[in-house]
């Protein structure tokens, strides 16, 4: 990832080239990512005690080249197709387990259910009251959402999973439940101005999917204007760097920051169309911690790098979509 910080240090070429170079090298991406998908039609990634992720991963990666779509032109089908084939496989699993999550052999959780919700609705789907009344279950006292129904630190509600949990949540919550989930919103910002994530070790994570919330919440203008995050060197990480990118062009900021994010980022694609993974995962420690702090745990990155190329996948195509818009009629 020596790539990232080299490129860096150089300026976004705005250019027809550019824009055809960064085009074609979207559409590899994607290309590597729908041959990815198993036989049964899910992508699965990560190795962890418990096993591989195939349920929550391919949850993950669909939506994300759902938001991609739109610009992504004559590859929209083919990405709707794997859409809707995750869709089913997983809605199959949540009708025989009451939930999805990890994988099959653990626990579900709120996270992939919330996911497993998003991704129907991108197709176009109708929610389905059990996955709605499981989160609906998760919801916290604090007006976050808990990723499992327990009493340690696994079973408190964090912003890296209440994010995509509210947002799913968001049409069906009365105005009490909003108000609630707005002022979680709002305490569990940090000073600096980006939110803490738990099962990440980026921040970026947690604060890219709030402000992926903060729309459908109703939120205040105010709420976004007061979320901030750190413009400092990239150390290293595809994800960070793709998630930054995702919140400045949220935040209207830094365009010549995103511009030399993005040239970074297309710069450390592999030849196979991936980026080197390093969407890394932290397995916590289930004991809450005194002073809320996060305890440490063991660290896993997405081996197959279906994670890491899925996020750089979204961010890249919707940066491209607002920059040159000439992208979203002739890919």
């Amino acid at each position: 990832m020596a790539a990232v910080a080299a490129r860096m240090t150089e300026a976004g070429r705005r250019t027809p080239e550019r824009t055809r170079s960064l085009r074609d090298a979207l559409v590899g991406a994607t290309d590597a990512l729908l041959a990815a998908r198993r036989s049964e039609g899910c992508w699965v990634d990560y190795r962890l005690p418990v096993g591989r992720s195939d349920q929550w991963v391919a949850a993950f990666v669909a939506l994300r080249l759902l938001e991609a779509a739109p610009h992504l032109g004559m590859r929209r089908p083919a990405i709707f197709e794997a859409g809707r084939g995750v869709l089913a496989r997983l809605r199959e699993a949540f009708d025989r387990q009451g939930g999805i999550g990890f994988n099959a052999g653990v626990d579900p959780d709120s996270d992939s259910v919330a996911h497993l919700v998003l991704l129907g609705r991108m197709l176009g789907r109708n929610d389905r009251p059990a996955e709605l009344m499981f989160l609906a279950r998760h919801l916290a006292r604090d007006g976050g959402v808990r990723t499992y129904l327990r009493d340690d630190a696994w079973g408190a509600s964090h912003p890296c999973v209440s994010a995509v949990a509210l947002r799913a949540l968001a049409p069906v919550l009365d105005e009490r439940q909003r108000s609630k989930a707005l002022r979680y919103v709002r305490s569990s910002r940090l000073a600096a101005g980006s939110w803490p994530s738990f099962w990440w070790t980026s921040s970026l994570y947690a604060t890219a999917q709030m402000l992926a919330a903060l729309p459908a919440l109703r939120a205040e203008a105010g709420d976004i204007g007061h979320a901030r995050i750190e413009i400092a060197a990239v150390e290293g990480s595809c994800m960070e760097a793709a998630w930054q990118l995702e919140c400045l062009r949220v935040l209207g900021c830094a365009p010549e920051r995103q511009d030399r994010l993005a040239d970074a980022l297309f710069a450390a694609q592999g030849a196979d169309g991936r980026w080197m993974p390093s969407a890394t995962l932290r397995v916590t420690d289930r004991v809450p911690d005194p002073g809320g702090a996060v305890r440490g745990g063991d660290i896993y990155a997405d081996d197959s790098a279906l994670m890491t190329t899925a996020i750089c996948v979204a961010a890249l195509t919707r940066y491209i979509a607002g920059r040159d818009t000439s992208v979203r009629h002739d890919a």
